[in-house]
């Protein structure tokens, strides 16, 4: 069966921001690589649909590849992130 990243690598090629994360794929740490290559896809789904991710996402899933936080503590960070950002817009 082949990985769902080399699947989606054709995607990789035609999106600009597929540098991202680009120092981990020749990392050592397998689990590091493999972490990278999700995050890419991931992200790179989003360029296919013209979304740009925040610089928080990024910093959030780097900590994540990086093995400093969980999928959980990501799946945490984000949802405060977001719940943060919608308290404050009700109060404009």
């Amino acid at each position: 069966m082949q990985p769902i990243t080399s699947a989606l690598s054709p995607i990789f090629s035609q999106l600009s921001n597929m540098d991202i994360f680009s120092e981990y794929l020749n990392d050592e740490n397998v689990e590091k690589r493999e972490r990278a290559k999700l995050w890419r896809a991931s992200i790179g789904l989003q360029s296919v649909d013209n979304l740009r991710v925040s610089n928080f996402l990024v910093e959030t899933a780097r900590k994540h590849i990086e093995g400093l936080i969980s999928m959980d503590e990501v799946h945490k960070m984000i949802d405060e992130h977001y719940a943060q950002k919608r308290k404050l817009s009700k109060q404009d």
